[in-house]
C-alpha cells in the first residue's frame, strides 16, 4: 500500500477512534493530526474540508452494505440496523456533536435506503412520489431518534416499529 493511502487510512481510524470516545468533547483537526503524526497541512492534503472526512467516514460504513440483485430489502434494511448498531458511538457522536452533519447524515442515509429499495416491500403507493418521499423521511427520522435517545429506543424497537407500522414483512417475506 502506497505511503499516501497508509495515511489516509489511518487520519480515518484515528478520527473515527476519537469520535467514539469522546462524546462530550468536539474532535478538531489539530486532534486528529497530533494523533495521526501529521502535519494540519497533511490532514487537508487527504481532506480539503473537515466535514469531507466525516462525509467519508459514514459513507464508508454505510455502503459497506452492498446490495446484489435479486435481495430481500427487508434483509437490507435489517443489515443496515446492524450496521448502525456497529458504530452506534460514531454515529451518535456525529449526529449530536457536530450539529452542520446531522442533516448531511440523513441525507447519506437517504441515499442509502433509496439505493436498497425498501419501498419495494413497503406497504405505501411507491406511484406516488409524496408518500415514497414520506416513507423515507420517516424511516431516516427513526434512525436518528434511536441515536439521539439510545436510553428509550434500541435497534430492535425501530425494527418492531418499522415492521409493524411500514412494512408487509410477515413470517413468509423474512426469508
Amino acid at each position: 500500500m502506497k505511503k499516501s493511502k497508509i495515511t489516509h487510512q489511518k487520519i480515518l481510524t484515528v478520527a473515527e477512534e476519537l469520535f467514539t470516545t469522546h462524546q462530550l468533547n468536539k474532535v478538531t483537526v489539530e486532534q486528529i493530526s497530533k494523533l495521526s503524526h501529521i502535519n494540519r497541512s497533511t490532514f487537508y492534503r487527504h481532506f480539503p474540508s473537515f466535514e469531507d472526512l466525516i462525509i467519508e467516514l459514514v459513507e464508508e460504513k454505510i455502503t459497506t452494505i452492498n446490495r446484489p440483485l435479486n435481495i430481500n430489502p427487508y434483509n437490507e434494511f435489517l443489515v443496515l440496523l446492524q450496521v448502525i448498531e456497529d458504530n452506534f458511538l460514531l454515529f451518535q457522536h456525529i449526529i449530536t456533536q457536530l450539529d452542520q452533519f446531522h442533516y448531511r447524515f440523513q441525507q447519506l442515509l437517504n441515499v442509502r435506503l433509496h439505493e436498497i429499495k425498501l419501498t419495494e416491500f413497503a406497504n405505501i403507493d411507491i406511484n406516488n412520489p409524496a408518500n415514497v418521499e414520506l416513507f423515507y423521511n420517516v424511516v431516516i427520522a427513526i434512525f436518528s431518534s434511536w441515536l439521539l435517545s439510545p436510553k428509550k429506543i434500541n435497534k430492535q424497537d425501530v425494527n418492531s416499529f418499522v415492521v409493524k407500522h411500514f412494512f408487509n414483512v410477515f413470517e413468509n417475506n423474512k426469508d
